[in-house]
C-alpha cells in the first residue's frame, strides 16, 4: 500500500482494558469502479448481481443505479466480520438538487450481500432542502424490491446540504439516525444480528445525475456494547444511560442502561418543574445491561426527564409522552 493510501485509510483492531474497537475510515483516494480499496469492499453489482456498484474518483464516492429500474440501489459493504453494534458516518456531497430526482445517500448497518440477496438495514436521506426531503430507515429482506420501511419522516427538517454529516448507529435492536450530530429518528428491529456496515446510493425519476451526489468521506466502527467478552459474559467498561425507545411514546417506553460494576441504582422520572412522578429503580444491581419499562398512562402529554444515579455516575435524559 502506498503512503497516500495508507495515510487516508485505516483498518484497526484496538484492544484495551475496556474492550475492542473495529474502525475503517476512508476519503476515497483512488479512482476505482467498483470501489475496492485493496479488497476492503464488496459491491451490489459484482456480488449481489441484482443491484449496482459504487465507484470512486479521488475524494468522492458515487453510485451507478440507472434511475429507470427501481430498488437496484448502488451498494458497497465493508468486507470481513464486524461486531454486532455498529456505527457508520459520512460527509455528503450534493449539487444541483432537483426534487424531481430522488437522489438518496444511504448508510448501511448489519448488511450482507450474496447472489440475488441483500439483507440488513438502510438509513437514507433524500438530497433536498425543501418539503420534499425525507429520512427513512429500511430493512432489506433479501430479494431485490423486498424491503420493509421501519421509519419514515418527511419535510424540510430532514433535508441535507452539501458538506452535511450523516450518521447511523445500531445498538442492540435500536437503530438511530443523525444529521450533523443531532438525533433525528429511531426504529427498533430484531431481524438481523450480523453483517457489515457500508454505504449506498439510490436514483429514481432522473437519469445521468449520479455525479451530483455521493460521499466525500466515510467512517465505520463496531464494538461490543461498551464492553468486552469474557467467555459468554459481556462486561460493560463504563456507566451508560440510553435514550428511551420509542420516543415520543404512548404510553409505554423502554429505558436501557449499563453498569460496569455492582452498584446501587436509582432511576427516577421527573416532570418539567422537577417534581418526582415515578421511581423505576431503587436497588443494588449487578454489572451488565439492564432494561426497565416506564408506563406513563396516568400522566398527561408533555416532556419529562429521567435520571439515573449511582455512587459515582449521574445522567439525565428527556422523553416525550404524546397521548
Amino acid at each position: 500500500m502506498n503512503s497516500v493510501l495508507s495515510g487516508l485509510l485505516s483498518l484497526s483492531l484496538a484492544f484495551a482494558t475496556g474492550g475492542f474497537s473495529q474502525t475503517y475510515t476512508t476519503r476515497f483516494p483512488l479512482a476505482e469502479n467498483p470501489i475496492s480499496e485493496g479488497g476492503k469492499w464488496i459491491n451490489g453489482g459484482a456480488v449481489g448481481l441484482d443491484w449496482t456498484n459504487v465507484s470512486t474518483t479521488p475524494g468522492l464516492a458515487i453510485g451507478h443505479e440507472g434511475g429507470t429500474v427501481d430498488y437496484t440501489d448502488a451498494t458497497a459493504l465493508l468486507s470481513g466480520t464486524w461486531g454486532m453494534d455498529q456505527s457508520a458516518m459520512a460527509t455528503v456531497y450534493t449539487v444541483n438538487q432537483n426534487d424531481a430526482c430522488y437522489e438518496e445517500v444511504e448508510l448501511r448497518l448489519r448488511s450482507s450481500l450474496a447472489a440475488h440477496s441483500a439483507t440488513g438495514y438502510e438509513i437514507s436521506e433524500k438530497c433536498s432542502t425543501t418539503s420534499g426531503a425525507y429520512l427513512i430507515i429500511v430493512r432489506w429482506n433479501g430479494p431485490v424490491g423486498d424491503f420493509t420501511i421501519l421509519k419514515e419522516l418527511d419535510g424540510a427538517a430532514y433535508g441535507i446540504r452539501n458538506g452535511d454529516s450523516v450518521r447511523a448507529t445500531i445498538i442492540g435492536s435500536v437503530i438511530t439516525a443523525y444529521i450533523n450530530g443531532v438525533e433525528q429518528a429511531q426504529a427498533e428491529d430484531t431481524t438481523f444480528k450480523t453483517g457489515s456496515p457500508g454505504m449506498g446510493f439510490n436514483l429514481h425519476g432522473c437519469t445521468g445525475t449520479n455525479g451530483n451526489y455521493g460521499f466525500t468521506s466515510f467512517t465505520a466502527s463496531a464494538s461490543p456494547p461498551t464492553g468486552i467478552r469474557t467467555g459468554e459474559t459481556r462486561l460493560p467498561d463504563g456507566f451508560a444511560l440510553g435514550q428511551n425507545y420509542p420516543n415520543p411514546f404512548n404510553p409505554v417506553t423502554t429505558i436501557r442502561y449499563q453498569l460496569p460494576q455492582r452498584s446501587h441504582v436509582t432511576l427516577n422520572v421527573f416532570n418539567p418543574t422537577g417534581e418526582l412522578v415515578a421511581t423505576l429503580v431503587h436497588e443494588t444491581q449487578e454489572p451488565g445491561a439492564h432494561v426497565v419499562k416506564f408506563d406513563g398512562a396516568s400522566l398527561s402529554s408533555g416532556i419529562y426527564f429521567y435520571r439515573i444515579q449511582t455512587g459515582t455516575f449521574e445522567q439525565t435524559k428527556k422523553l416525550l409522552l404524546l397521548r
